[in-house]
């Protein structure tokens, strides 16, 4: 009986965090041309990314744009704005929004660092559960 009241919230939880994660998406993209214009600037400079990298690419954008082509990485800016190492994780490889990383966004963006270190442990406790 426990596991199964326990397991109830799980659901709403989930809920909530696809609820926030349409207001986060909204937010950072109104206008839904920006993601596709991202996206073909980085295929112009790194035409041979296969779709299983470029999650990968993304980050290394966004965490090390030193390391990256500088003129690249000042189109991104001006596309996307001067929060654009907040937006470009979510973008996929084919110019739309990654829904595989809008719970990431949500997390990263909407939920205060103490609660945030709490969902995310039991996240992972649900996880090894299973």
């Amino acid at each position: 009986m426990l596991q199964g009241v326990t397991v109830a919230f799980r659901w709403p939880m989930m809920i909530g965090f696809a609820v926030l994660g349409l207001f986060l998406i909204n937010e950072l993209f109104p206008n839904q041309d920006r993601t596709e214009e991202t996206t073909n600037i980085i295929h112009e400079y790194y035409p041979d990314i296969e779709p299983g990298f470029w999650h990968d690419l993304t980050a290394k954008i966004v965490n090390d744009p030193e390391a990256c082509v500088p003129a690249m990485v000042r189109q991104i800016q001006g596309v996307l704005g001067e929060d654009w190492q907040r937006k470009l994780p979510v973008i996929s490889y084919n110019g739309t929004v990654n829904p595989e990383q809008i719970l990431p966004a949500v997390m990263l963006n909407r939920i205060p660092l103490g609660l945030r270190g709490f969902l995310l442990v039991a996240m992972l406790a649900a996880m090894m559960s299973t």
